[in-house]
């Protein structure tokens, strides 16, 4: 019953995309606002309904230098979210609300961390980025470049012992220098590190693992077991007395979580002192939602995580595949513990093929996916005020969001547990498909895009101090988004649920 459900709702509500699908680049620049035919076309390539509810977009590309759809990719991704609670609210109230997505602000979403600022600086300083002795992109004996992502300490330590180099920068880039490319992403993969050898589109569809997810939607659907139906929430919000406990890093996982949160959602993040994480990630991921600590290497804290898991609507983790299931945390236990259960699973390169397990971050995915030489050639100049921006992470944030929405809808109508499934890779996978139609030369200038921040922006108190952060880009006549409570740190909460 479990497996015939489940194909169900796939052949509904996803689709594998075909490889004959026409999503290629049209010819010509364009630029303006996104029609609901330009809508239609990427929703289709997302492989996802296109919904009942309407939105309205104003703003377009290219707000980015670059020719990609960015910014109606991520309007798209976002509507989708909206349309999803439009009809959770619908279902209670019987009626349907206006929704509009302003493209310039959602494609600054995409930057969200790096605009953030605590006190009046930028959140990313406290994290010295720039300091990092082994980030970025080398160039390896053979000629090629390789993408390495070392953010946190056990990171950097790794794969300094496989280098056998000094930490710092140019010791690591003489080590590299030394190594085929193809090897050292093989010697990095076996040791849990985060090498990939920088790739054109064409290059990563012939690779196994580009070839196992090349059709795969952008957010799947699972049934992983039987339960009684569940009803919609209901309270002063949409998303009022749903409880998603969140067990997730950086930043796409946080964001699934984070969205949620912007419509009324209980939200228990659960972190660890011993597990590090990006300080401007946690300020900027982190409204709306409580922070506990619970190390699960305790026994107790573990046992406590148990009892958080069985009163949870929605369990959201985005550690690399089978370390949760190690622990007893797997899909499977966790729906046998907690019936009605919608599970989420967030990785670098999808949920199967030989890369399942691969350590990755967004600047790995673009690297590897093709689009990194979209839009720069490594070697390359890069001007240090740039604003980095992470498509990948924030985007699949959203659909993961907008997968919970669909398992809660599902849920309602049939019952079950639900498994959610997104990667880095099926999101980049996704922008790819639609095609490279702008002239990045026409993006606005780095200073406008800060006065574009200042128009979008919303002050608010935190434990980190005064922040000044992206207001929710969403516009819903009915459900406005929002955040309340302030900002905290990790930890400042106590590991329980509130009260429905």
């Amino acid at each position: 019953m479990v497996q015939r459900a489940a194909l169900l709702y796939q052949l509904i509500v996803t689709r594998r995309i075909h490889a004959d699908d026409s999503h290629q680049p049209r010819q010509g620049f364009i630029t303006g606002m996104m029609t609901q035919k330009e809508f239609a076309r990427i929703i289709d390539a997302a492989g996802v309904s296109f919904p009942q509810s309407t939105t309205s977009f104003n703003g377009g590309d290219p707000v980015f230098p670059s020719p990609m759809c960015l910014a109606s990719g991520m309007g798209a991704a976002m509507a989708m979210v909206g349309a999803g609670i439009d009809e959770i609210w619908a279902a209670r109230s019987g009626r349907h609300q206006e929704i509009n997505v302003d493209l310039n602000h959602a494609a600054l979403f995409m930057s969200s961390m790096w605009l953030l600022k605590i006190d009046g600086e930028a959140a990313t300083l406290l994290d010295h980025l720039d300091a990092l002795p082994v980030e970025g992109l080398f160039k390896c004996k053979d000629g090629k470049w390789i993408s390495i992502s070392c953010v946190f300490p056990p990171l950097t330590n790794g794969t300094i012992e496989v280098l056998g180099c000094e930490p710092d920068h140019d010791s690591a880039a003489a080590a590299i220098a030394k190594w085929d490319s193809f090897e050292l992403e093989q010697a990095l993969t076996a040791r849990d590190l985060s090498g990939v050898v920088i790739r054109s589109e064409e290059q990563w569809l012939s690779h196994p693992q580009g070839t196992a997810t090349s059709n795969l939607p952008v957010v799947e659907l699972e049934q992983i077991g039987d339960a009684p139906r569940s009803p919609l929430p209901e309270g002063i919000r949409p998303l009022t007395g749903l409880r998603v406990l969140d067990l997730t890093r950086v930043l796409a996982g946080p964001t699934v979580s984070r969205t949620l949160s912007e419509f009324g959602a209980d939200i228990l993040h659960i972190g660890a002192p011993h597990l590090a994480d990006l300080i401007s990630s946690q300020a900027d991921t982190g409204h709306g939602k409580r922070r506990a600590h619970l190390n699960i290497d305790r026994q107790e804290d573990e046992q406590l995580l148990r009892e958080l898991m069985r009163d949870t609507d929605v369990f959201s983790q985005s550690f690399r595949t089978g370390h949760l299931a190690q622990r007893g945390f797997s899909p499977q236990k966790v729906a046998a513990a907690s019936p009605g259960v919608i599970y989420v699973s967030e990785n670098c390169y999808g949920h199967e093929g030989p890369w399942i397990h691969k350590r990755g971050y967004d600047s790995n995915v673009r690297a590897a996916s093709g689009v990194l030489l979209l839009h720069e050639q490594p070697g390359d100049t890069i001007d240090p005020e740039r604003l980095h921006f992470a498509m990948h992470d924030y985007a699949t944030g959203c659909w993961g969001a907008y997968g919970v929405l669909l398992a809660l809808k599902k849920r309602a109508e049939v019952g079950g547990s639900w498994h959610v499934k997104v990667s880095l890779n099926q999101t980049a996978r996704w922008f790819m498909r639609l095609g490279t139609p702008h002239d990045r030369s026409a993006a606005p200038t780095q200073a406008r895009l800060w006065e574009m921040f200042n128009d979008y922006s919303e002050f608010s108190e935190s434990s980190y101090g005064q922040l000044q952060r992206l207001k929710p880009v969403l516009q819903m006549s009915e459900t406005a988004p929002c955040w309340h409570g302030p900002t905290l740190k990790p930890g400042e909460s106590a590991p329980e649920w509130l009260d429905r």
